[in-house]
């Protein structure tokens, strides 16, 4: 119960772009996540290496986000961890220019972001491979990906 309270408190914080009190609340789960047993701590890792990312991304740090990426993907991680890890991949080299790789990640990721309608992931990725496809002169996949951006917009 505490951890859900403090997962959404972590996730509003970080969306409203309040980075101070969203890295004291990861700093709090992470307070009472020491007092756990080494199994819970370990269980939560990834969560907290997650919302470590999602905060880094918000603010543009990308050398903090590659660490962190880095430590993620030394651990085990359910799908939509591993989803995330890829989302975090993508966006990382699409800040540093690098639209083969971005491609190959955003990719990867885009299914499962569909198959769960996960909007706020969707409508990055959307607008991201639109504007790569059409930067390579891949109109036809550009006007797909805004087409697909427009719909999800509109069923907001």
């Amino acid at each position: 119960m505490v951890s859900t309270i403090l997962n959404n408190r972590i996730i509003m914080l970080t969306m409203q772009g309040d980075h101070e009190k969203a890295e004291e609340e990861i700093h709090r789960f992470e307070g009472l996540l020491e007092r756990e047993a080494v199994e819970v701590r370990q269980q939560f890792r990834p969560i907290l290496l997650i919302y470590r990312c999602e905060l880094a991304l918000a603010q543009k740090q990308w050398g903090l986000l590659t660490q962190y990426i880095q430590e993620l993907k030394a651990i085990e991680l359910t799908t939509d961890q591993e989803m995330s890890a890829a989302y975090y991949q993508c966006q990382l080299a699409l800040a540093h220019g690098h639209h083969d790789e971005f491609m190959g990640y955003a990719l990867s990721c885009l299914p499962y972001y569909e198959s769960n309608q996960l909007t706020l992931r969707l409508e990055s990725l959307y607008e991201a491979l639109a504007v790569v496809s059409e930067e390579a002169r891949k109109y036809k996949e550009s006007a797909s990906y805004y087409k697909k951006l427009v719909y999800l917009l509109r069923s907001k």
